[in-house]
């Protein structure tokens, strides 16, 4: 059931975005199915508006998904509205982070991806209750106009979580650059984004630490591994090791239960597959 609910979602989302988003498409569905088998804590999406004025939550289809794969979602902010302004934790949010860069530790109902074997791995078996976690999703579909980000997780606290750090995130940020005095609020929400997504430990680290440096963010090699690898900025040294890591057994995912998304990540000689 699981298998086929994870089948009809692709169905679902190569419609939505059409033929000429593939690339979109492909970033959602893997987003998705990262969570779902362990691969990602928590995943970031948007509630697209696409050019006919279609929006991802519409109809509720996109929630009634991921609520039979048991994914609880969280609106957030509007992403539109909040271009070159910085963004305002809502004061419901109780989470309060420490001021270090310590990468937080995950516990929950998700399963371990260094306990699966891919290729063995039967999705049917996978998610929580479907009818709990469709009564809480239901609440986002009633304050929504389009634009949001949108956070993911099999644990609401999870969905708070990711939400709070990009919001402070954001708030550290005016037009694409850290503001002045905000680096280290920067930082440390950075390094706990990076780690609710899942990333490789030493890509974040270097993600963070050359975020100012224009010589190695120009450097043809470091612009080369962005056009070859999918999902994050991986490392100069640990590349290899954070393939293998976290996108080999995306990538092993998504060819046993995404046979159309498969399909077109194959197709891109461009990128990294299962090498």
């Amino acid at each position: 059931m699981k298998k086929k609910a994870l089948l009809d979602l692709e169905d679902f989302i190569y419609e939505f975005y059409g033929e000429e988003n593939k690339e979109l498409s492909v970033a959602v569905l893997t987003t998705i199915l990262g969570v779902f088998v362990g691969i990602k804590p928590a995943g970031l999406l948007t509630n697209d508006v696409m050019n006919n004025g279609d929006v991802l939550l519409d109809g509720g289809k996109f929630v009634d998904f991921l609520s039979d794969l048991g994914i609880y979602i969280l609106i957030g902010e509007n992403r539109i509205s909040h271009e070159g302004e910085p963004y305002a934790a809502k004061a419901e949010e109780s989470e309060i982070y420490d001021n270090d860069l310590d990468v937080i530790s995950l516990t929950g109902d998700a399963p371990d991806i260094n306990d699966l074997d891919i290729e063995k791995l039967d999705v049917s078996k996978l998610g929580l209750d479907g009818g709990e976690v469709l009564k809480f999703n239901l609440e986002c579909l009633g304050n929504y106009r389009g634009g949001e980000f949108l956070y993911i997780s099999f644990q609401k606290r999870i969905c708070r979580e990711l939400k709070l750090a990009y919001e402070q995130m954001m708030n550290s940020m005016r037009n694409g650059f850290v503001m002045d005095g905000k680096e280290d609020e920067w930082t440390v929400a950075t390094f706990k984004i990076g780690d609710l997504l899942g990333y490789p430990e030493t890509a974040i680290i270097e993600y963070v630490s050359k975020n100012k440096n224009e010589l190695y963010i120009n450097n043809e090699e470091h612009l080369a591994r962005i056009r070859r690898n999918r999902y994050y900025a991986h490392s100069e040294v640990f590349e290899d090791a954070e393939f293998k890591e976290y996108d080999l057994p995306m990538n092993l995912a998504i060819k046993k239960y995404l046979p159309r998304t498969a399909t077109i990540m194959a197709a891109d000689s461009t990128k990294r597959w299962l090498d």
